[in-house]
Order: structure tokens, then C-alpha cells, then sequence
């Protein structure tokens, strides 16, 4: 027995819970993770602060010049935009016709409705749906049975060299065009994004590229076998990725069942800078397939125009 305690005190078990207050039971809290935690939340709070700018910065379009808030880039695309507004809007003496033989309209620089000093606004809109302001495009039954004669002869020589090479650089090209955009969201897009979005909805909608390689042989054979044609590139390349370009040209939607359903259907204008991209890019993955065997494709009698 311990000395100094009676024996009913040293019976006793010692109780530990009498030496401590209450509140240490639970376990203390180390002071380094308190000090990450006040890190944390200024960190925190320094990146809302910083997030509301960035919204504010791109979202107020519509703030004055004298803002801060609006970046370089912005003010210059503006000014850009003021400039090119004000000199469409100036018409020219100096081009007072267009170059189009037999068109007595002036060029659209002399009107102020444009920029364009070469043609007109019809012989303008002619070109650019077209590929050339005098020549209009190959109606389908001009080019049908040079479409078909063309399909013939690839599906006869499937395991010609130049063959498989054209058809997988066009398959590269489907592959390669990103992600599938619907036709009711283009606005906005660059000529380039959008002719990447004609390839992606070919895509999507399981285009053999055979046919693809196809379409741009018939342009070349029914080319060679007009003696009034249009002998350009451009041309060319205008007429092909028309050809392609009706494939799968647009989105089509579909909510409800019966005569309450509803149907969408957009397609997107087959014109302008989208065509160049869509017919150089064919161009060059077919060129050495015309190069090297542009002599055995087969030959059609000419038809009346």
C-alpha cells in the first residue's frame, strides 16, 4: 500500500479524466494545418477575384472605347471593321464597270456596296457560288455518267497504287476533320472551321470515301472533254466540292411521333471561301492519282450543253 493514502484511497482506480478538462477529450487540431487552411481560403478567394475580371473582360462587348476592360485585340478588330465599313460605303469613280464582257453594271467599288473593283454584284455572287463569274456550274445530268463512269473505273482498279492512295488521304481527311457540328451552329465559324465541319458531316453520315475520289475524276473528265470550259483551278476545285459538299449537306431533326411532329431541316449555303478550302484539300489528295493515271480514265462522248 502506497504511503500517505488510506486504503480506501489507494483501492481507488486511478481516474484520468479529473486531471483534464472536458474540452481535451477530443483530439487538438496541429497548428500547420490550420495555417494551410487560411492559406486555402485566401487562395480561394484570390481566384474568385481574379475569375469575376476575366467574365467581366470578355463578356462587357458592349463598353465604350475608353475602357479598360476591352483588350487590344478587341479595339483593333473594331477600328478594322469602322474602316472597312467606311470605304464600302465611298463609291469609286475609277470603277464605274464591271469586267464580266457585256455587263453594263458597274463594280460593286463603284456603287458603295463593296469592295470588290473586278465585277458587279450578280457576276460577285455568280463567282462565288461558282467558281467563275462566266461559267456556270455542271448541272446533274451533264456530270451524272461521268459521276458513274468514274465510280466504275475506281471499283475496277480498287488495288491500283494510286487508287489506294487517293482513298486513304481522303479517308485521313474524314478522320482528321474534328468533331461533328450541325449545320444550325455554323454561324459565327471561319471558312476553314466550317469546310472542316462539311468533312466531319460526311463523316457522320459514313461517305465511302471512294465516291469522294469519285466526284473529282468526274470534274476532271467532263473538264477535258469541254471545249468551252472553264480551265482554272479554282474552277475545278469549286465544282468537285460542290459535288461533295451535296453528300451530306445537312442536319436534319426530328421530336413527336404523327402529325403533331416537329422536323428541322437546315442546310448550310454551298458558296464562297468554304468550297476553295473543300475543293483544294480533294485536289491534293488526289493528285497523284490523276498525275499517273489521267490516261486510262475512260472517255465519254461529249453532250450537248
Amino acid at each position: 500500500m502506497l504511503k500517505g493514502l488510506s486504503p480506501s484511497q489507494g483501492s481507488k482506480p486511478h481516474d484520468q479524466s479529473s486531471h483534464y478538462p472536458q474540452a481535451c477529450l477530443y483530439p487538438q487540431i496541429p497548428s500547420y494545418l490550420v495555417y494551410l487552411g487560411i492559406y486555402l481560403v485566401y487562395d480561394l478567394s484570390q481566384f474568385s477575384i481574379m475569375w469575376t475580371l476575366t467574365t467581366e473582360q470578355v463578356f462587357t462587348r458592349g463598353s465604350p472605347k475608353g475602357d479598360p476592360r476591352l483588350t487590344a485585340k478587341l479595339i483593333r478588330k473594331r477600328e478594322r471593321k469602322a474602316e472597312v465599313k467606311a470605304r464600302a460605303s465611298e463609291p469609286s469613280a475609277m470603277f464605274t464597270r464591271c469586267r464580266v464582257v457585256g455587263c453594263s453594271m458597274p463594280a460593286r467599288a463603284g456603287t458603295g456596296d463593296g469592295l470588290d473593283t473586278r465585277f458587279c454584284r450578280s457576276h460577285a455572287d455568280h463567282y462565288a457560288r461558282h467558281g467563275s463569274p462566266y461559267r456556270p456550274s455542271y448541272g446533274a445530268r451533264e456530270i451524272g455518267p461521268y459521276r458513274d463512269a468514274a465510280l466504275a473505273w475506281l471499283e475496277a482498279n480498287r488495288g491500283d497504287t494510286y487508287v489506294v492512295n487517293a482513298v486513304d488521304r481522303v479517308a485521313t481527311l474524314l478522320r482528321t476533320s474534328g468533331p461533328h457540328v450541325e449545320a444550325f451552329r455554323l454561324r459565327g465559324l471561319s471558312p476553314q472551321e466550317r469546310a472542316k465541319a462539311a468533312w466531319a458531316r460526311l463523316r457522320k453520315a459514313s461517305i465511302d470515301p471512294l465516291r469522294v475520289v469519285a466526284a473529282w475524276l468526274a470534274v476532271e473528265m467532263i473538264i477535258s472533254n469541254d471545249p468551252q470550259a472553264e480551265r482554272k483551278a479554282e474552277f475545278k476545285q469549286v465544282q468537285a466540292a460542290k459535288l461533295v459538299h451535296r453528300m451530306a449537306s445537312g442536319t436534319h431533326k426530328r421530336w413527336g411521333e404523327g402529325p403533331t411532329a416537329t422536323e428541322l431541316h437546315v442546310y448550310p449555303r454551298p458558296r464562297g471561301r468554304v468550297l476553295r478550302y473543300m475543293g483544294e484539300a480533294l485536289e491534293n489528295a488526289t493528285e497523284l492519282l490523276v498525275q499517273h493515271r489521267a490516261a486510262a480514265l475512260p472517255r465519254l462522248a461529249p453532250t450537248a450543253s
